[in-house]
């Protein structure tokens, strides 16, 4: 079960303590605790922990006991005003109203960003009457949405909280140093043609903020956006004045958003301006129809399953098993770092229409070259020593797994096996049968991903169907692996699964009789041709 590190910051004693309000950023100069910048947030206890508090739909706390903690920025992903948290971890996540907001237009004439206390004609946005729990943080960002007849007003800490925070490093880098693009992602491509993009992300950064990163390198409103949380951070302390981050949204356009919150009066009108404590879920699309991500997080011990996944949207902080607590101080370097999940609802619903995965490119040895002649026979050609057998494969194989036994996880093979094991299934499923897979290994291989012979012709031509474009423009033979479908002790069907040409399009699949070399690349280039 994987569990979010104990916070036991939040929780002073045994009653059960809510989150009410973000307050300033400090950096080390002012919080000697922390070599990251510390957030301050507001708690204050329930006034009565015995009632069930699944019945609280506004949590009435004991506003004259709140009190201010520092908490490093690095775990904001996990931090939402309203949660309410007892023992160092979340004891309920209360339902306070919901409200949607359809066709939300968002551009700069309809989006206004003002401090907490202010007040227009006399009359306070968020009163103390029926708001009191940011009254030591009147000082604080809010962006202020004109939805018609109505406002919107979100914490400008949960605007950063809830678009960037998919991750805690992702989080840090836009708190410690001004926005350049290698601090988020080493190379990216992106195909006009097809919308896909291709990162390859900076160092130690999680493939669950990949999406995130994908708006920021493709949307220059995004990039700005993300750049301005430092920027207005460092400006406030060049001036001697308390930083309170905030930040506009990454994108312009229509959006449909849901959050969660209380109404609030204005100027005698009741529901006047909707207070998200913070926000569900926002419909904008993402600038990429599809994308894939390298990343180098070697160093990070991270769950098996999911957490990798961006379209599924579990967000990754710091591991499963035993829970962690998080430490009133800096890591060790001697320690690797380790990975949490912690459960979040669906942010983005653009993602789930999308094709999110991790592209893990797997070293493959040569497999020789196959010359196809005017007839179109197939002649392989051996590589290097004649002693040297491994440029010509036979038709045997070995399997990985005893008969019955499922092939493990997926997700340490490159994305397009995935896909391809899941067409398969779908091809071989006969009324909601549950299936199993093998993948076959060949003889002198370690691997069931084998790469494709490059075939030529008797000039020497190169024939183009038996090579991939990769993101950087090179090109490299394809790759194929081998599966078996099984249902119970039963073999349904063989199949072999084929690289596509780039990253975009999906696998080639096909049925074949046998598990052999020479006739897969038979069945592939009379495909190609």
């Amino acid at each position: 079960m994987y569990q979010p590190p104990l916070i036991p910051q939040l929780t002073p004693d045994e009653r059960p303590w809510r989150i009410d309000w973000f307050g300033e950023v400090a950096y080390p100069v002012v919080v000697q605790r922390f070599r990251q910048p510390s957030i301050k947030v507001a708690i204050s206890p329930l006034k009565d922990p015995g009632q069930p508090l699944s019945l609280f739909s506004r949590i009435e706390t004991a506003v004259e006991e709140q009190r201010d903690v520092w908490m490093p920025v690095g775990s904001l992903p996990l931090l939402r005003i309203g949660d309410i948290w007892k023992g160092g971890a979340v004891s309920v996540k209360p339902v306070y109203e919901s409200c949607t907001f359809d066709e939300l237009h968002i551009h700069p004439q309809t989006v206004t960003y003002l401090k907490a206390g202010v007040s227009v004609d006399e009359h306070f946005l968020l009163p103390f009457g029926e708001h009191p729990w940011h009254h030591r943080h009147t000082y604080s960002y809010c962006v202020l949405i004109d939805a018609g007849d109505v406002s919107l007003v979100v914490p400008g800490a949960e605007m950063i909280r809830f678009y960037y925070g998919s991750t805690s490093q992702l989080v840090l880098r836009l708190f410690t140093g001004a926005m350049s693009p290698v601090r988020l992602w080493q190379s990216k491509h992106y195909n006009q043609e097809t919308g896909h993009l291709h990162l390859k992300l900076a160092e130690r950064l999680s493939g669950v903020s990949a999406p995130d990163i994908g708006r920021i390198a493709l949307s220059d409103t995004a990039y700005k956006a993300a750049s301005y949380v430092y920027h207005h951070c460092a400006s406030a302390l060049a001036q001697r004045l308390p930083a309170f981050p905030y930040m506009g949204f990454p994108f312009h356009g229509s959006t449909t958003l849901t959050a969660s919150g209380m109404w609030l009066s204005f100027k005698g009108q009741e529901k006047a301006t909707f207070l998200a404590f913070h926000i569900d879920s926002c419909s904008h699309p993402f600038p990429f129809r599809s994308l894939t991500y390298e990343a180098d997080d070697r160093k990070v011990r991270s769950p098996q399953r999911g957490a990798e996944t961006g379209a599924e949207d579990g967000r990754k902080t710091v591991d499963q098993g035993k829970q962690a607590t998080l430490s009133d101080g800096d890591p060790g370097k001697a320690k690797s770092s380790r990975a949490s999940i912690f459960d979040s609802p669906i942010r983005f619903p653009d993602l789930k229409r999308k094709q999110v995965w991790r592209e893990r490119v797997v070293s493959c040895s040569s497999a020789g070259i196959i010359v196809r002649h005017k007839d179109g026979v197939l002649e392989q050609l051996a590589m290097g020593e004649a002693e040297d057998s491994a440029g010509v494969r036979g038709g045997s194989v070995q399997e990985r797994l005893k008969p019955g036994e499922d092939n493990g996880p997926l997700d340490q093979l490159p994305g397009w096996v995935r896909a391809g094991i899941d067409l398969a299934y779908a091809r071989a499923n006969r009324q909601g049968e549950r299936l199993t897979h093998r993948l076959l290994i060949p003889p002198g291989e370690s691997r069931p991903v084998i790469q494709l012979p490059m075939v030529i012709d008797e000039d020497g031509v190169v024939d183009e169907g038996c090579l991939f474009q990769m993101p950087n423009g090179h090109r490299r033979t394809r790759q194929i692996c081998f599966a078996r479908i099984y249902r119970g002790e039963q073999l349904l069907a063989n199949f072999l699964v084929a690289e596509p040409t780039a990253s975009f399009p999906s696998p080639a699949l096909h049925q074949v009789k046998d598990v052999d070399l020479m006739e897969a690349v038979t069945l592939l280039t009379t495909c190609w041709t």
